[in-house]
């Protein structure tokens, strides 16, 4: 069980030490704002983070809002803004005619997971447009903790999506249209990914993820045992001497109410 204190710290961690643009990302973000139709002139974004995808949009809707639990993070957001939590979400029904939620769910504890599909849909008027990683083999991203010992995803990830998957996600709002964004991957990934798996050598370390979302001990604590994890060069290089492939991604959904 993720204890909600920690959790919340987790974020403020990641955010308060930056996160850097990948140009699959900015590729990811333009599809997002290209996807918002037309009819729209008022915005939610839930879980805006740092401002990466609703910054883009300052002034050009009436009414625009960006939520995020993490204070660290709403400090680089330029627009109007509130902190707040998925799960209760501080408008009323209807409040706006689209409701954007990005890279949100697949963090989400089961706690909360369906509460947080509920209230997207009372506070959206018209839309709601989601993305979530495509496809994701969550075994891959897995770290331990050295303090508690727990498991848990190198990225905060609990859940992964399919395009199928997507397409119930929401009681009251179809799905219309939904575009998936790949990745540039090298074509030897998997065949790493395997090759580590049988050394059982960590794909992640904890130093990867920095902090845990359980416990809340982070790389700046010291306890014995507790050592950087080095990787083996050869296989850390082996990918990056063969070319490229398109796979995982994101998948982008635009749901209308029904």
């Amino acid at each position: 069980m993720v204890k909600m204190d920690c959790y919340d710290e987790f974020y403020d961690q990641v955010y308060s030490v930056g996160r850097r643009f990948s140009d699959e990302e900015r590729n990811r973000i333009m599809t997002i704002i290209q996807m918002i139709p037309n009819d729209v002139d008022s915005l939610l974004e839930v879980g805006c983070g740092d401002g990466r995808i609703i910054n883009n949009l300052k002034n050009k809707y009436e009414n625009i809002c960006g939520m995020d639990i993490s204070n660290e993070a709403l400090k680089n957001v330029k627009t109007p803004k509130i902190k707040g939590r998925i799960e209760n979400i501080p408008f009323p029904d209807n409040s706006f005619d689209i409701v954007l939620c990005s890279e949100v769910l697949e963090h989400l504890p089961n706690t909360i997971y369906e509460k947080a599909l509920k209230e997207l849909q009372r506070v959206a008027n018209k839309y709601i447009l989601i993305t979530v990683p495509n496809e994701e083999n969550l075994q891959i991203g897995n770290v331990k903790c050295p303090q508690c010992a727990s498991s848990f995803h190198v990225y905060g990830h609990l859940r992964s999506f399919s395009l199928l998957h997507m397409k119930d996600l929401f009681e009251f709002f179809g799905l219309v249209d939904f575009e998936i964004v790949l990745n540039d991957v090298y074509v030897l990934d998997d065949l790493v990914i395997k090759i580590k798996k049988w050394l059982k050598i960590d794909i992640f370390t904890f130093e990867d993820a920095k902090s845990c979302p359980k416990c809340g001990f982070t790389v700046s604590h010291k306890i014995n045992g507790f050592n950087n994890t080095k990787k083996p060069y050869l296989i850390e290089r082996l990918p990056f001497q063969f070319p490229m492939k398109k796979s995982g991604g994101w998948i982008i959904a635009l749901y209308v109410k029904k």
